[in-house]
Parts: structure tokens; C-alpha cells; sequence
């Protein structure tokens, strides 16, 4: 079945509930999407969805546990329901390492315990998986479609283990799976903020980082949600290198880059 044209997508919102997840919100609605928030609480999720009432695009919540086996199908039906079909996923929810621990009492990686560790990789990509699983398909069969996976800088998967572990999970999965979309119409991609994302709480506990602020990552994900970026290969973007006012394709030359290891490749096997 292929896709009409439109300027409106209906889009999956993962995380919704946070900072960063609510700003994408608002400039996605402000945009007239469609869109589908989900995060875990009801409450948090309807604060949300109200906050949004006054945007140009609808809204819809499904609060889940993106851990559970149920959570894709359930999300996908609330979509459905409310929508239609799903034309992009945001896949935005982290368990992140300020939520873990502060960043200066962080335990050696060795010592960490195993079932902390799996709840990193159940949160922050075998999660973004499944829901990839159960949306890509329709995506492929309508011709056109989007994933985003929120991601992190190449220091930080060094230095905060597990988190940056998933996340270079993450960027693995998403880079192969934009070599097999390729001649589809989908495209996947990783977006990295630039920097770790302003919160009150954390901001308090680290004042010497360079934060950034929510609203950093919004223009990429306009640009990806409309048919300007269509034909363009998944890339990996870098929020703060888009600039205000700057023009999409010259925010391709600046802000993106292929996804992989650059400098790994050509030893990997000798």
C-alpha cells in the first residue's frame, strides 16, 4: 500500500513524560503531527498531553512498561486507535546514568552488579528493538517511515558504563538496519543531543557540565518528519551542531555523519 503524501505524520513518542521528551512533544504538535506519547505513569503522561492542548497537531497517551513483552502491540493498537498507522518512532526512553548514580560515586565496571546491567540493556535498546520490530514492517509496506534512536556522544559510551554500552548497541543496530532499508522509502537514524540534556535535579548534582537544553534536538526531528528528507540515507545527527536558522541541507554537511566507528574499521581484522 503506498503512502499519500502529507505533511502530518503520526508519530511514536517513547519517554514522553521527561524534559527532553516533552519538548520534542511540543515542537512535533506545534508542527501538526499526530502523536502517540508513552512513558510509564498515567498521571505524568496526561500532565503532559494537557500541556500540549494548545498545539496544532492531536494527542494521544498509552502508559506502559516498555520492558514488558505486551508494550509494543499495546502501543501500536493506542495508535491505531487513535490515528491510523504509525509513519515515525522516537525512540527517546533511557535509563539514564544520572538516574543510576551521581556520576562521581559511579562504580568500577567490574563491580557492577548483572541485573543492574540488564535493566540498562532492557530500557535502552532491547526495548527500542522490539518496538522497531513492530513498526518498521507497516513502515516498509506504506513506503515511507522514520526511526529515530536517541543516542549519545562516542566519549560517553566510553566513559559511563553500561550506559554508553547500550547506547553503542543501539547505533550497531540502527546502522545495520539502514543498509537493509536502503531502496525502501524507511530510513533509520541516531540522534545525539550534543551534550548531556538539562534537568534540574542533575544540573544540581553536576553545575560545571555544559548542559544543553531540550529543545536542541527539535529541528532535526522536524526536518526528518517531513518529505524534504526524503531520499536521504539514516544518518547520525549531532543536536548542537544544528544551528538556529540554518538551512537543511547545510545542517547535512554540519550536523550529520555516517553511523559507525569511524577510525575502527579498516583494523578490525588485522
Amino acid at each position: 500500500m503506498q503512502r499519500e503524501n502529507s505533511a502530518a505524520r503520526t508519530i511514536v513518542l517513547t519517554g514522553a513524560a521527561g524534559l527532553l521528551g516533552r519538548a520534542i512533544a511540543e515542537a512535533l504538535v506545534g508542527a501538526g503531527h499526530r502523536l502517540l506519547l508513552t512513558d510509564r505513569g498515567v498521571d505524568d503522561l496526561e500532565a503532559a498531553a494537557n500541556q500540549l492542548g494548545g498545539g496544532k497537531g492531536a494527542v494521544a497517551i498509552c502508559a506502559t512498561d516498555l520492558t514488558s513483552a505486551e508494550a509494543p502491540a499495546k502501543i501500536e493498537a493506542a495508535a491505531a486507535k487513535a490515528f491510523g498507522p504509525v509513519d515515525m518512532l522516537i525512540n527517546n526512553a533511557a535509563f539514564t546514568a544520572f538516574a543510576a548514580w551521581a556520576e562521581a560515586d559511579q562504580p568500577n565496571a567490574w563491580e557492577l552488579e548483572t541485573e543492574l546491567v540488564r535493566t540498562f540493556f532492557e530500557i535502552n535498546f532491547i526495548a527500542q528493538q522490539a518496538l522497531v520490530r513492530q513498526f518498521v514492517p507497516g513502515m516498509i509496506e506504506r513506503r515511507w517511515g522514520r526511526v529515530v534512536n536517541l543516542s549519545c556522544s562516542y566519549d560517553t559510551m566510553q566513559r559511563l558504563y553500561p550506559y554508553g554500552a547500550t547506547k553503542a548497541a543501539l547505533e550497531a543496530f540502527t546502522s545495520a538496519m539502514e543498509k537493509q532499508l536502503a531502496g525502501t522509502g524507511v530510513t533509520a537514524h541516531t540522534l545525539n543531543p550534543g551534550g548531556p540534556v538539562f534537568h534540574p535535579a542533575h544540573y544540581a548534582a553536576h553545575p560545571n557540565l555544559t548542559w544543553v537544553q531540550p529543545d536542541i534536538v527539535n529541528a532535526p526531528l522536524l526536518w526528518l518528519a517531513s518529505d524534504d528528507s526524503n531520499g536521504i540515507p539514516g544518518r547520525r545527527w549531532i543536536g548542537t551542531r544544528w544551528l538556529e536558522g540554518m538551512e537543511p541541507m547545510e545542517a547535512l554537511g554540519r550536523a550529520a555523519g555516517p553511523m559507525n566507528f569511524l577510525g575502527f574499521g579498516a583494523f578490525a581484522l588485522r
